[in-house]
């Protein structure tokens, strides 16, 4: 394969590009638990999750309003224009809160692949 070219995976639809390359992207995530099971209900999967998003902080990623839900997460995040990917961040999100999982006792596997980001904006980015 030519460099450059993006492998693409028969079971993930094709990522869009980056549509505003001069705002900071605003993200709408949600990511499910595998078989959408209610494991996340415990107190230090909330505490690894904070812990992970304040750090968060030193590379230029917000994290703003956010839901636990036994079975899925939904967070609203900011990202610099040229960081971390969201996709990367995400699965190092997982990462963390996983080995949570592992230590209060919950096996793998934690997590449904793939997640789902909306890009949103508002007019004070001056996108409507």
């Amino acid at each position: 394969m030519p460099p450059g070219v993006k492998k693409r995976s028969p079971r993930r639809p094709p990522r869009l590009g980056r549509l505003f390359d001069t705002v900071r992207p605003f993200y709408f995530i949600t990511f499910n638990t595998h078989r959408r099971q209610g494991v996340l209900a415990h107190p230090e999967v909330h505490e690894a999750f904070c812990l992970f998003c304040s750090k968060a902080q030193d590379r230029d990623v917000a994290v703003g309003r956010y839901v636990i839900m036994p079975d899925h997460i939904h967070l609203f995040a900011a990202f610099p224009i040229a960081g971390m990917p969201l996709p990367n961040w995400v699965q190092s999100l997982r990462t963390v809160l996983g080995k949570t999982l592992l230590r209060i006792g919950v096996q793998k596997p934690h997590w449904q692949e793939g997640f789902c980001a909306a890009v949103r904006a508002t007019r004070q980015n001056g996108i409507t």
